[in-house]
Formats: C-alpha cells, sequence, structure tokens
C-alpha cells in the first residue's frame, strides 16, 4: 500500500513575486502536427465572458511553395511505408492543444486563426483551422499562454492558459458574430480534465519543485508522490555496487510494478539515461527544472525505450525580464538530535548552495534568451559501524577466552564416546580431532606475515555489548565520509522570425568524495585504512531546432550527446603493496594502480582488506543521438512519424579479485568435522586453510560498441466530437555490443551441452547474442469526454520492450582466454593436502588439459538467443473534475512482463561429501572446433582447448512479473497560493526473479 498526501499554501508574498516560474522561448513554437479535435470545455466548464479591446493581432505563417509542400508529403509517405523513423522523444517534454472553433449555432469556422501567446517571453504561436473547425498545435512548451482566437466577421476571443510538460490539452472556442475590434474576454483558464490523452502520470508542477522541502536536493524523490511509484533496491541506488558508485544520486525507482533498471529519463525530450545500468545520468539542480512529468502506464507510441516508467524532466529558460536566486540550505549535526544509529556521534555538516540567473540577452527585439544556474553540495557526516574484530590475543592465536574450542585440524584420534551399535553421524562419530593445548596455535603454525598484516591494519577492539563474546560486535568504527558535487546548466533560446526556434543547452555535474565502506553488509563493510574514494562526471548537451513548414505541417530535429565518466580506488592504490609484503604468488594484477590488500571473509568476523569488487575502476560511457520527428494534421487525424539513430560508446577496465579472495569458515577447526558448534574461521585464517580461493589473473578491459535506432508512427483520430482514438506503432532495435579491440567469449548450447565461442569466429556474433529484429510494440488508447457530467472516460494497452542494462556484457570480460577466473574451492570440513602445501599461493594459469595441472575456471554467459524482455500495460481510469483546477481520478493499473533476464547457475554441484568437482553437472567445457585462440592479458600456458570449469553463471530471460494496481489520486493545481497532490494505491507485485541477477529458484 501507498499513501501519499502533499499540500501546500503558498504565502502570498510568494504568489506575487515569484522567482523564476516562467519557461523557455522555446517552449512556444515546435510545432508537430496531430489533429485532434474533442469538445474539452463545454457544459462542464462554463466560461465567464466579458469585454476587451485588446486582442492579439498578430499575423500566422504563410504556407511554403506547393513544390516544397509536394516534396515533403512524398518524403512523409516513403518514411511511413518505410517504417523508418526514429522515436519522437524530442517532442515528449511539449504540450499539445486540440480544439474546434465554432459559430453561436455549433458550425465549425474555417481559417480562424488561433494566437498562442508565451507571457514569459512574449513570443506567439500561430495556428488555423481547417476546413472542419479543427485546430491543432503541438510542441508547446510548458508555460503560461494568451489564446487569442480571430474570424473574420467575428468577435475576437481571448483566455489564459497553463500548459504542462507533455499535457494533451482539448478545447472548444465559441465565436460570435461582431465587429473584430469587439473582443470578448474569457477569465477562466481551460479545463485541466486529459480528454484525449489515455495514458496514466502525473505532473510535478514549479511550485512543488520549488517550495517542498528536499532532503539534498534530489528532484527523483518528488517522484515518489506520482500513484504506482515507490523506492527500489540494487544498482540504481548509487551506493551498492561498486560498479555504479555514485552516492547522493539514486535513481532506484519501482514505476507500475517494473523492476528499478526498467525506467526511462529524459532531460528537454532528450536521452539522459545512462545504459549501463537504465539509470539517470544527471540529475539537474531543482532550480534548473521547469516542471517534470512521470508516465507510469501505457503511454503513446512517441516513447519507448523502457517497459517500467518514463520521467520526463523540462530545464528553464531565460524570460523577457532578468531574473535570478541564489541561496545557501545548511545542516548541522549541533542543531540535530543523535539517532541510536550515530552511537553518539552525530556528526553532520551539510551546505547545498547556488544561485540562477536569466533574462534576454541584448537588443530590441528580445529574441534570444539565457539561463545560467550553479549549484554546489557539500557533505562531511560521521559514519558509525559495530563491526566484529579479533582480540590482540586471537591475532596471536590465543583463543582462551574465546567461548568456542579449536581443534587441530592435521590430527585425528579414536572418539571414546563412540559407539558401533549405533548409527554414525555428528553426535556418534568414530574419530574426533585433537585440541589445540589451552585453546591456543601454536607460534610455528601461523603464517608469521599474515599475523604481521594483521597487527598493523586490524585495529583492537573499543567496545564490549552485554551478553557476546568477547569478539562479537566489539569494535566501534566511527569514520567521516565525504561528498562533494557541483554541476551547473547554460541554456540559450532563439526565435526566429519565421517562427522556427532553437535551443542550445549544455550541464555537467561533478560528484566525487570518500566512503569508509563500500555498502551494508557484512562482506562489504571495510575496516580503516580499506575505504574507497569516488570521482565521477557527468555531461548532457542537447541542440533542437523547430522548424514550421506551414500550420499543419512542422518538423523536429535535435541533436544530443549524453557522458558519464566514474572512477573508483581504494586507499591504498598506487601507494601501499600489501599483496607484495605478503609475497602470496599468482596475485595481484594491475600494476600500482591496483595495489592494496587481499580481502579475507572469517566467518562470524568483519571482512578484512580492500574490496574485491570494481576497485579500482574506470569507465567512461557515450550515447550520441540524432532524432527527427515530423508532424501532419490531416482532417480528424493527428498523424506523427519520428525516430532516432544512436551511437553508444563504451570503454572500461575494472578489477576483480586481482589481489584475491579468501573465505575462511569454522570447519577446519571444529571437532568432528560437522557444524558441531566448534572452531572458528579466524583460527582457519591464521592457519592458511581457506575453504574458498578466487582470484581473477588478467587484466579485465573493454571498448565496447553498439548502435540502434526505433521508429514509430501514431494517429490520434477524432472518431466523434467526444470521442478520441489513439493508435500507434512503434519499433525498436538495438544492435549486441561488440568489442572494438578485442574478443570476447560466450557459450552456445548443442543438445543441452555447452561450448564456448569467441565472438566473431565462425559465424558466430561479434556481440555474443543475435539481435532481436521483431521488436514491434502496438499502443491503443481511447478517451470518452462527457462534457456535461465533467467526466471521462479512459482505457489504453500496450506491448514496452526494455533492453537489459549493458552491464550483462561486462561478465563476458571476466572469461578466458582473455581473463582467468580461478575457484579453488574444497570440503568445508576437510582440508585436502594440496591446501597445506599451497596455503594462499596460485600457479601460473593453465588453459586446458595436458601434462601440466589445468587451471579450473568459473564462467560467465548469457543466452545467445535471448527473447526480448517486454512488459504488457494496460489500464482504465475515470477522471471528474472540480472546478477548473482540481481533478479526482479513480484507475485500475495491470501488468505483465515476459522474459525478464535473471541469473541461472547451472553447474552448481548437488549435495553430497567429498570434493565438489566430481559432483557438478559439466566437467569440462570445449571451445567450439575450429576457434583460434586470442592472446589472453595474462602469462597463461595453453594446452589444449578443453579447461574443467566449476561455477557457470548463465543469463538467461526466463523470469516473469505480475502487477495489479488501483488507485485513487486527488489534485489541485497550483491556484490562488494553493496546490496538493494526494493518492492512495492498493497493489500487488509478483515476481519469479525480482531483481536482474536474481537466481532461477
Amino acid at each position: 500500500m501507498l499513501f501519499i498526501l502533499v499540500l501546500k499554501n503558498i504565502p502570498r508574498a510568494q504568489r506575487e513575486a515569484p522567482a523564476f516560474t516562467t519557461p523557455n522561448p522555446f517552449q512556444l513554437l515546435m510545432a508537430r502536427s496531430t489533429v485532434v479535435k474533442v469538445a474539452g470545455t463545454r457544459g462542464h466548464n462554463p466560461l465567464h465572458v466579458g469585454q476587451d479591446s485588446t486582442a492579439s493581432t498578430t499575423s500566422g505563417i504563410s504556407p511554403g511553395s506547393g513544390g516544397f509542400k509536394d516534396g515533403c508529403m512524398r518524403a512523409f509517405a516513403m518514411l511511413l511505408v518505410l517504417g523508418f523513423a526514429v522515436t519522437a522523444f524530442a517532442q515528449s517534454d511539449n504540450a499539445v492543444v486540440t480544439g474546434t472553433v465554432t459559430d453561436s449555432q455549433s458550425l465549425p469556422i474555417a481559417r480562424a486563426s488561433v494566437h498562442f501567446k508565451a507571457l514569459s517571453t512574449g513570443a506567439v504561436r500561430v495556428v488555423t483551422t481547417n476546413e472542419r473547425g479543427l485546430f491543432y498545435a503541438p510542441a508547446l512548451r510548458p508555460d503560461d499562454y494568451e489564446l487569442t482566437t480571430q474570424a473574420s466577421g467575428f468577435a475576437t476571443v481571448t483566455q489564459s492558459l497553463h500548459l504542462e510538460v507533455g499535457q494533451k490539452l482539448a478545447i472548444d472556442v465559441s465565436l460570435k458574430i461582431g465587429p473584430v475590434t469587439e473582443g470578448v474576454h474569457v477569465t477562466a483558464s481551460a479545463d485541466v480534465l486529459r480528454t484525449t490523452d489515455a495514458s496514466v502520470g502525473e505532473v510535478v508542477e514549479p511550485k512543488s519543485i520549488q517550495e517542498l522541502p528536499l532532503n539534498g536536493r534530489m528532484l527523483l524523490d518528488l517522484v515518489l508522490t506520482v500513484p504506482g511509484t515507490h523506492v527500489g533496491f540494487g544498482a540504481q541506488t548509487g551506493e551498492t555496487n561498486p560498479l555504479y558508485w555514485r552516492p547522493g544520486q539514486r535513481s532506484a525507482i519501482v514505476i507500475g510494478g517494473s523492476r528499478p533498471n526498467a525506467n526511462f529519463f529524459l532531460l528537454d525530450g532528450a536521452t539522459n539515461t545512462d545504459p549501463t545500468f537504465n539509470t539517470q545520468n544527471l540529475s539537474p539542480s531543482p532550480d534548473a527544472v521547469m516542471e517534470f512529468q512521470v508516465v507510469t502506464s501505457s503511454f503513446t507510441a512517441d516513447m519507448g525505450g523502457a517497459g517500467g516508467g518514463q520521467i520526463n524532466i523540462v530545464t528553464r529558460s531565460g524570460t523577457s525580464q532578468f531574473h535570478g536566486t541564489a541561496y545557501e540550505f545548511l545542516r548541522n549535526g549541533a542543531m540535530d538530535a543523535s539517532p541510536f544509529a550515530s552511537m553518539g556521534n552525530n556528526h553532520l555538516v551539510q551546505n547545498n548552495f547556488g544561485a540562477s540567473f536569466g533574462g534576454p540577452l541584448a537588443g530590441k527585439e528580445r529574441k534570444t534568451f539565457f539561463f545560467l544556474n550553479y549549484e554546489g553540495f557539500r557533505l562531511s557526516q560521521a559514519d558509525a559501524q559495530i563491526l566484529t574484530v579479533p582480540t590482540m590475543a586471537e591475532l596471536a592465536g590465543d583463543f582462551s577466552m574465546s567461548k568456542i574450542k579449536l581443534y587441530d585440524p592435521t590430527t585425528a584420534v579414536a572418539n571414546p564416546n563412540y559407539n558401533p551399535a549405533l548409527p554414525v553421524g555428528p553426535s556418534n562419530f568414530p574419530y574426533t580431532r585433537s585440541q589445540f593445548p589451552d585453546n591456543q596455535i601454536p607460534a610455528n603454525r601461523i603464517n608469521t606475515q599474515l599475523e604481521s598484516f594483521l597487527l598493523k591494519y586490524v585495529p583492537a577492539p573499543n567496545m564490549v555489548m552485554m551478553n557476546s563474546g568477547v569478539d562479537s560486535n566489539n569494535y566501534l568504527d566511527v569514520r567521516n565520509e565525504s561528498h562533494y558535487q557541483d554541476q551547473g546548466t547554460a541554456r540559450v533560446d532563439h526565435i526566429f522570425s519565421n517562427n522556427d526556434t532553437l535551443m542550445a543547452r549544455y550541464s555537467l555535474g561533478s560528484e566525487h568524495g570518500f566512503s569508509p565502506s563500500s555498502g551494508v553488509t557484512s562482506t562489504t563493510e571495510n575496516l580503516p585504512g580499506f575505504g574507497a574514494n569516488f570521482d565521477n562526471l557527468s555531461q548532457q548537451a542537447v541542440i533542437s531546432w523547430n522548424h514550421v513548414f506551414s500550420t499543419t505541417k512542422l518538423n523536429t530535429a535535435s541533436l544530443a550527446l549524453s557522458r558519464l565518466s566514474m572512477d573508483r580506488t581504494s586507499q591504498n592504490n598506487n601507494v601501499n603493496d600489501i599483496v607484495g609484503q605478503l609475497g602470496i604468488q599468482g596475485i595481484g594484477f594491475g600494476g600500482a594502480g591496483a595495489w592494496g590488500a587481499p580481502w579475507f571473509a572469517a566467518q562470524g568476523y568483519t571482512g578484512i582488506g580492500d574490496t574485491f569488487a570494481a576497485t579500482p575502476m574506470h569507465a567512461w560511457d557515450t550515447t550520441i543521438e540524432l532524432r527527427d520527428t515530423f508532424a501532419w494534421q490531416r482532417g480528424h487525424h493527428g498523424i506523427r512519424i519520428g525516430g532516432d539513430a544512436r551511437r553508444y560508446i563504451w570503454p572500461m577496465w575494472g578489477f576483480f579479485q586481482n589481489r584475491g579472495y579468501y573465505q575462511y569458515t569454522s570447519g577446519y577447526t571444529s571437532e568432528f568435522g560437522f557444524n558441531d558448534g566448534s572452531g572458528s574461521g579466524f583460527a582457519s585464517l591464521l592457519l592458511s586453510l581457506p575453504t574458498v580461493k578466487q582470484r581473477q589473473a588478467g587484466v579485465p578491459q573493454m571498448n565496447l560498441r553498439n548502435w540502434g535506432w526505433d521508429g514509430f508512427g501514431e494517429d490520434s483520430w477524432q472518431i466523434t466530437s467526444t470521442t478520441t482514438l489513439n493508435l500507434g506503432l512503434r519499433y525498436e532495435y538495438t544492435s549486441p555490443l561488440y568489442d572494438l579491440d578485442s574478443t570476447n567469449t560466450n557459450l552456445i548450447f548443442n543438445g543441452g551441452v555447452p561450448s564456448v565461442f569467441i565472438g566473431g569466429q565462425l559465424g558466430y556474433p561479434k556481440g555474443l547474442m543475435y539481435a532481436n529484429k521483431h521488436n514491434f510494440a502496438p499502443r491503443i488508447g481511447i478517451a470518452k469526454n462527457l462534457p456535461r457530467l465533467g467526466i471521462v472516460l479512459h482505457g489504453a494497452y500496450g506491448i514496452f520492450y526494455t533492453p537489459v542494462d549493458q552491464n550483462t556484457w561486462c561478465n563476458q570480460r571476466h572469461n578466458v582466454p582473455y581473463v582467468f577466473p580461478e575457484t579453488q574451492q574444497a570440503d568445508n570440513f576437510t582440508p585436502p593436502a594440496s591446501l597445506f602445501s599451497k596455503g594462499l599461493n596460485f600457479g601460473t594459469p593453465v588453459l586446458g588439459t595436458g601434462t601440466l595441472p589445468a587451471t579450473t575456471v568459473s564462467f560467465t554467459a548469457f543466452d545467445p538467443h535471448a527473447p526480448a524482455e517486454y512488459v504488457q500495460q494496460w489500464n482504465g481510469q475515470v477522471e471528474k473534475s472540480f472546478g477548473q483546477n482540481t481533478t479526482l481520478e479513480v484507475g485500475y493499473l495491470g501488468a505483465r512482463g515476459f522474459h525478464l533476464q535473471r541469473s541461472h547457475l547451472i553447474n552448481n554441484a548437488p549435495p553430497g561429501p567429498g570434493p565438489l568437482g566430481p559432483r557438478r553437472p559439466f566437467k569440462t567445457l570445449s571451445f567450439v572446433p575450429g576457434t583460434t585462440l586470442t592472446p589472453s592479458s595474462t602469462t597463461a600456458v595453453v594446452q589444449s582447448q578443453t579447461l574443467p570449469v566449476s561455477t557457470i553463471n548463465l543469463l538467461e530471460n526466463s523470469a516473469q512479473s505480475w502487477y495489479d494496481a488501483g488507485y485513487v489520486n486527488l489534485r489541485r493545481r497550483y491556484s490562488r497560493g494553493l496546490s496538493f497532490l494526494a493518492n492512495y494505491t492498493f497493489s500487488k507485485n509478483l515476481a519469479n526473479a525480482p531483481d536482474f541477477r536474481s537466481p532461477k529458484q
């Protein structure tokens, strides 16, 4: 269940002097033509009529020459027939106004001119009614407008409009016969009902962005005020996955029951989605945002790229007057209560500061406008964690104060309590181990180098928890984390004399700081000296040009670039070669930039060492996209076609277990070799007897590329004056990622038996996956207006494809022959003889069976024939207006997800005694016959193309999800100092793999 209430009463002083509430001149023009005629105000929105002699007389745009128009028609027909059109994302940040102009007898008036004047800039957009009295004004930017309607022989009518991002508004205008100089002024605003739109969503308006409190000023927190949304988890939080470490830049939101990586983010109509984990790239400052829209279900065919929600943000622009703001927000622990989690240390200093300024550039006509914004963020706060560290006595092998008894794994003596007449089991075993004298490990049995490392880097206990042992929850770790963020936006808009507009914007955000820990689990809490530094830079730029061919034909073209660079390092990288100091063989790849300590995980204790996953890591990905949209009004039909072509560039390197990973359990020092409550994982560490040893020999790096294009066609058909049918078809294509410099490997299954292939060899795809080329997504929606009742009925259905996040391809760089991911796992209670001789060391990587002992490697793969992930959505709503600013909506949302990605460990050994290898379903893997092996980044020895294998992690698109929700949403649009948004959602969300790495059961 979800209940959200947002209530605001703005003081009168703020209402009369708003700061930066006006948008962009570019908001005025953008013209896409789709004819939709719906009676939106008649009957339930009575108009107050008065006299006004100041009607606008701005002239419209004359159509182009016939030859040019015919050429456009031919081009349009070719695009429609060939299906080449790229998605109109660049349009989704605009509003669309449709309507009819009639006389007093409800007869249509042809060739009436309708003027939209933006109050922020004074710019005017003009459209003309067709022979049926219909007009269509697409691509109007969010703003307050003065709408003036004129026709020969009729009195002019003027009324007010407020348009929101993504809004589809239908209005009726009735003209009375009279002199042109005689004006009629409508004081009421147009109705807020969605009379032509069947999608489900909500707009977060400017006053909510400006006035609602935001801790850390994260704009996406306001998304949670929309029905059908709640906080998600996973890499998208920015603080759970080292591959996406962006503290304070969370974008983990569940919308409409979909996964957090199934959302699509737009900024000024351009893609702002980083495809690594499908997260928001640049998080703009609230002061740089005009408003934004969240579409949760069954959106129209011009939106795509994800099966979850569409979050569409529109930035501010300069206006015809100069406006500016400056601010500083301070939080300080000295003024806060101390929570229990802080353990008495509530150090906190947080500063948010910035400034914005915008207005017209020099010139009498004031057709060029600018907007500048800067925001800084500084955070320093104490992180308090209760950890478990060994005592000084335990570091020396003395466990005499411990409640746990230790036994020597190298001894076996007869159990005096064994009864041959009873079944053999944990309580009746013929042999037992000898206990270490006085529960102390002899000094000559302890790894001296490892002991020196522990004495130097592991802190001594500083607290004792009641009712716990001396080595349980005995260390209070208090260290400061720091975040530094700087971001800025520069935007310029120009209105040409022919009503064309050009917008250019560049935004960037810098994030850097220090995190004492790498997460919130026992395997990622770092002891002092092993924290992580991060340094990220996000950029987004867009240039958009809107061209008006005529009052019925409009075109929008845009070029956008989005880039995210992320760096993550540990405190020891380039500083401290702990692996070299320990003298461990076979680990420590990457040179000085990857220096640090192995990760030692002893059962019952906090992990010791540098984070083993993606530290250090450097990734910088770039998306370049070109988009175009053409709109055409034809009778009762509003036709739109559009599309985009994009190029994705992703170089990256990141280390996983290059310094080694060692896991220790209590089994080796237990009494009977069972889970009998004796033994200690830390004692096994001192004896250098890990249960699991892992490394990745090599330098995992890649230089990936792909391209894609999407297209759509859509028709908004006004069947009757109160019924609108939206029909659309969308096509999406994205090629699999391929490596520009090297080749990756994957598995192909023949008769259920896996074989290894190298991308691009023997006819196998270079991108390791066969592309899905049949991703057609139909959309249908209907809106029925009942004007006398002030009610609109909505219903919609659609198919939405969600591409897997590109991190899927990262796993392939951790496979042989380029990198050797080696796992040595023994029985948890009986150490093998080889473990006593090798200890922590690894040998030279050996590929394939032969004279030398072959290296047993793990393998990560995905289904090369994986079907596309998609979601079916449907909804139905009843919307009722209460006056001109308040609506009540009651609705149902449904969704079903198909072919969702999940993890399947296909080579796990079934339970049983003895070594794991002989019990695995697949003991070996072989390369496809005829394969030519590529060079390795290690000094590996190649013996053959058949190799022993341990774990095989297969990512397969086989999961499903189910979502059903009912909701009630009450909204009052900002008026007279008051706005509110209140909603209640009752939902049921089921999935057999709730996250994209969830295991198959």
